[in-house]
């Protein structure tokens, strides 16, 4: 990586062990999808991961878990392959009568956010000749596809324009007859239409003529593999429903996942010119429609390159899910859109033109130089292209690792408490939306209190699609080859970070509306449940909390007592003594305002506000004897 510009990550050299990194690093987004920065000729294996995630879109899955045994073995079969020893795919029941060896085993549920086909293929092989067209034989690296692995790479550079949200890559390679041939590609996720996205692809030949096969495909046939951790769980979440051509340039792609059910569809237009400027010509040439039992769908076709004459190759995308409003269906919707959009041309300006109202508001100029220049505007980048096309229609939350992979399979967490102050300041409907996720989800969480024995609301440590906990309750140790299990669900604490944002944004807005509509019933539900957690000590006149995990996530119990939680956690009881008088607060700034349905909803009891600013004050924080 170079450092030429703060607005520019700039990498030279193709480097095998680092393209994982430079794949998260390059990752493109607006909030409705995301895809890592992986090369578009990529496949998934020990290099490559070209992921494309859309919000909001998960699948729960079964997997059969035998606890305590060492699975070094079948965790390094499963690498690189659709399953593998002691993985059950989502079409296969769960096996009955008692594990191999007399193990003990379970069955665990574990939800996903979904590793959605990938739009990006765009294979090319130079010099013509007898090379294979079938789909079985499309990622075999004999079969003259170009691979950046195993080419004879001349050049090879990436740069991320973090202002326009484009990605470029330029290369140049000798292929197995001498020849040398420059590849630029640039792709974006467009901004300005939250449903596109565009990959160009421009070839030159440098000291030669003739013959270049392109293949332009959407790929179903994918996994959710990213994380090591997590592939000892069953990770097909796809199942195949129509793969067909749309006309002579397009081709649609629609699958639905497994067990929630959402359909997933996708285009694809392409096409090529040659020449440049106002000499630039339309090719048409012949397709051939290649398809696999509904599960990969491509178009190929043969072009001729002439020495030093630029061919442009242009792949527009559009995706639709059933999650979507007003569409009859997804395959309808990406036809429609498909039909109707502009050409890249005007699709990039009109990008590029959201970036700059984005970056208008967001950017932060520093004088301390370029290294940490860039460092902050990839970071608001990276927040930006996670939540900028969020709207309460999308229904989404804030992923721990956004829509970059799939760390902590795209759950939701309390990171949003990090990420709402830089939106609230600056683009509080975005704030309001996200925090709509959560309210939406508020009858999960009274329930998982009142199943707890608590009043008021327990919103879960790991949230995804409907707003039950999803936490697990064991995570595989690479390091041990074992499971292990995860207490992490004792950190209440999200809860209160929910009421923090919430009261967050009232101050920052003055929205009395919100707190009335959604923001007081959130804060004064959270309220109820800590007061509820709390027991009384009349010895010392305070009020004590246990059972809780801090936000260090190391601490889940005293020594000797694992999984039992902390009592009086300090950083718990301080947050909740805060979330406890803003509660008062928020009653006494709605009284005498106009908000029965409120009120009807929560149904305050007369001493139940006094109670809270008792507790409040009260609440233990246990000091070192040094102070």
């Amino acid at each position: 990586m170079y450092e030429t510009d703060p607005w520019v990550l700039c990498f030279d050299g193709f480097d095998p062990a680092a393209e994982g990194h430079r794949e998260a690093l390059c990752t493109l987004g607006n909030g409705y999808w995301g895809t890592r920065g992986a090369a578009p000729e990529a496949r998934t294996d020990a290099v490559h991961y070209p992921g494309t995630y859309l919000a909001g879109v998960y699948n729960p899955l079964s997997t059969e878990v035998h606890v305590g045994e060492a699975v070094g073995d079948v965790l390094s079969d499963t690498l690189g392959t659709a399953g593998g020893p002691g993985i059950r795919t989502p079409f296969e029941p769960p096996a009955e009568g008692p594990a191999p060896g007399g193990r003990a085993a379970h069955v665990r549920n574990d939800e996903h956010m979904v590793n959605a086909p990938n739009w990006l293929p765009l294979w090319f092989r130079t010099g013509g000749g007898p090379g294979s067209s079938s789909v079985g034989d499309f990622s075999a690296p004999d079969s003259g596809w170009f691979h950046p692995e195993s080419a004879e790479l001349l050049e090879y550079r990436q740069e991320l324009d973090l202002r326009r949200g484009l990605l470029t890559r330029v290369l140049r390679y000798r292929d197995t007859r001498g020849h040398v041939t420059r590849v630029q590609s640039r792709r974006f996720v467009s901004q300005a239409s939250p449903h596109v996205a565009v990959l160009e692809t421009t070839f030159t030949a440098e000291d030669w003529s003739g013959p270049l096969t392109v293949r332009s495909a959407i790929d179903g046939r994918v996994a959710n593999r990213n994380v090591a951790a997590d592939r000892l769980l069953a990770h097909l979440h796809l199942m195949p429903r129509t793969a067909r051509e749309l006309n002579e340039d397009s081709v649609l792609l629609e699958v639905e996942t497994t067990r929630s059910g959402i359909h997933i569809a996708m285009a694809a237009r392409t096409r090529a010119y040659a020449g440049t400027g106002a000499g630039q010509v339309r090719l048409e040439p012949a397709r051939r429609f290649l398809t696999d039992s509904s599960r990969w769908v491509a178009h190929e076709f043969d072009l001729a390159l002439e020495r030093g004459v630029p061919l442009r190759v242009e792949k527009v995308v559009v995706v639709s899910t059933s999650r979507d409003r007003a569409v009859v269906s997804a395959p309808t919707a990406v036809a429609t859109w498909l039909a109707r959009i502009d050409e890249p041309a005007s699709l990039l300006a009109a990008h590029e033109r959201e970036w700059q109202i984005l970056w208008d508001e967001f950017a932060v100029h520093l004088h301390s130089g370029a290294h940490q220049s860039l460092a902050l505007n990839l970071n608001t980048f990276h927040v930006l292209q996670t939540v900028a096309a969020v709207d309460a229609d999308l229904d989404a939350g804030v992923p721990a690792r956004g829509l970059h992979g799939e760390g902590y399979r795209g759950h939701v967490f309390w990171d949003e408490v990090f990420v709402y102050p830089i939106l609230t300041l600056r683009r509080p409907d975005l704030s309001r939306a996200l925090l709509g996720y959560r309210y939406r989800r508020l009858g999960e969480a009274r329930a998982a209190a009142r199943a707890a024995g608590h009043e008021g609301a327990r919103f879960p440590w790991q949230s995804g699609i409907d707003g039950r906990d999803v936490t697990p309750t064991e995570l595989f140790n690479p390091r041990t080859n074992r499971w292990m299990p995860d207490h992490s669900g004792l950190q209440h604490h999200v809860g209160l970070a929910l009421a923090y944002s919430v009261w967050g944004y009232y101050q920052a807005t003055g929205d009395v509306d919100y707190l009335i509509e959604q923001g007081a019933e959130l804060l004064l539900e959270i309220a109820r449940l800590f007061a509820s957690l709390t027991e009384y000590d009349e010895t010392d006149d305070r009020y004590d909390i246990g059972g809780t995990m801090g936000p260090d996530e190391f601490h889940d119990g005293l020594p000797g007592h694992p999984g039992e939680g902390l009592r009086n956690n300090a950083y718990t009881n301080i947050f909740a003594a805060w979330v406890l008088r803003r509660a008062v607060d928020t009653v006494a700034l709605l009284e005498g305002r106009s908000c029965r349905p409120l009120w009807n909803r929560l149904r305050l009891r007369p001493d139940e506000v006094d109670t809270w600013e008792t507790i409040g004050r009260r609440l233990r924080v246990p000091f070192h004897s040094d102070g």
